[in-house]
């Protein structure tokens, strides 16, 4: 799993319902993202909105659905 940001993708460690796992940290402000999520030869891309970014202090992601 990705997490694909404008300049950048984060390699996600786990995904639960409204929030993921990052597997290093990073900043990043506010803002919109993809998650991609690959098993086997099948990819699954979900938009998502990041209503508080991301901390370089913390690995875990609030997430929300795009609307």
């Amino acid at each position: 799993m990705e997490l694909v940001l404008a300049d950048c993708v984060v390699p996600i460690t786990q995904m639960g319902g409204s929030f993921i796992i990052l597997k290093s940290p990073k900043d990043y402000p506010p803002g919109n993202a993809e998650i991609v999520l690959q098993v086997d030869d099948a990819e699954d891309r979900f938009q998502v909105l990041l209503p508080d970014g991301l901390n370089s202090s913390s690995l875990k992601v609030n997430i929300s659905q795009k609307i």
